[in-house]
């Protein structure tokens, strides 16, 4: 029974601190300006969190074209 307390605890706490380092990481940003090889963003608050050097994922919102029928 404590074996099983000891694995449900250390399982909880690996859990939350996952979470904690992904939400800490994810940051929404508007693209302000793209001026040849340099692109501007702004990220708000969580913008102090991103450092020199660091390497981004982009997600780009794809605008759905209408597809019309006959």
């Amino acid at each position: 029974m404590k074996k099983m307390m000891i694995h449900l605890v250390t399982t909880a706490l690996f859990i939350g601190f996952s979470a904690t380092v992904y939400a800490a990481v994810m940051a929404k940003c508007t693209v302000k300006e793209v001026k040849e090889n340099t692109v501007i963003l702004d990220c708000g608050e969580k913008s102090s969190k991103i450092k020199v050097d660091d390497q981004i994922t982009l997600r780009v919102n794809k605008k759905s074209a209408s597809i019309e029928g006959c």
